[in-house]
C-alpha cells in the first residue's frame, strides 16, 4: 500500500513537472497569432506592401492592434506568400526569434497598452480603410487592409543587426 502511495505521488510530481516545463517552452515571448489570416494584395512601388489581415481579439481596438502587429511579425518571420499578381518575399528575418534577441523582439512588437505605447513596430505601418469587424463568441473579429513599409522595416532590422544586406551580391 505504501508502495503504491510512492508511486502515486511520484506520478504526480512528474506529471506536474512535465506540464511546466511544455508551458514554459510554449510561452514563448511572440508568437504568430493561429488565428490572424493574412493575404498580399498588393505592391507599392515605393517598397511597400499592401496585406489584408483578419484577426481577433476580445475588443474591437486589441483585435486592430493584433492585425498590425501580425502583419509586420508575418514580414519578419514568415514572409509573404505570392498571390496572382505579386511575387513570394521571403521572411526579413531567417532564424526567428533566438534567445539572443528575444528581449529586442519582445519590445519590437509589444501591442499598444491602454496609454497608447507600443512597440516599433507600428512606425512600419500605414493602416488603408476602415476594419470590417464581426462581433464573434468571445470578443471581435475584424478584417483590415493593411500597408507595411516593407522596405524601411528590413532597412531597420538590417541596420539593428538582425537581417543581412543583400548589397554583397552586387
Amino acid at each position: 500500500m505504501k508502495k503504491m502511495k510512492f508511486i502515486n505521488v511520484l506520478l504526480f510530481v512528474t506529471l506536474c513537472c512535465c506540464c511546466t516545463v511544455s508551458y514554459a517552452q510554449d510561452k514563448s515571448v511572440f508568437s504568430l497569432n493561429s488565428d490572424s489570416e493574412i493575404v498580399v494584395k498588393g505592391v507599392g512601388q515605393d517598397g511597400t506592401k499592401v496585406l489584408t489581415v483578419t484577426a481577433k481579439g476580445k475588443k474591437m481596438e486589441q483585435a486592430v492592434e493584433i492585425a498590425k502587429r501580425d502583419a509586420v511579425a508575418y514580414c519578419l518571420f514568415k514572409g509573404i506568400k505570392g498571390s496572382g499578381s505579386t511575387e513570394e518575399t521571403p521572411a526579413i528575418i531567417k532564424n526567428g526569434i533566438t534567445p539572443e534577441n528575444e528581449d529586442f523582439f519582445s519590445s519590437f512588437l509589444m501591442l499598444k497598452d491602454n496609454k497608447g505605447r507600443g512597440g516599433k513596430y507600428l512606425r512600419f505601418v500605414n493602416k488603408s480603410g476602415q476594419p470590417k469587424t464581426s462581433k464573434i463568441k468571445k470578443g471581435y473579429m475584424v478584417s483590415l487592409d493593411i500597408q507595411i513599409l516593407y522596405d524601411d522595416l528590413k532597412e531597420y532590422m538590417i541596420k539593428e543587426g538582425y537581417a543581412k544586406s543583400l548589397d554583397f551580391l552586387f
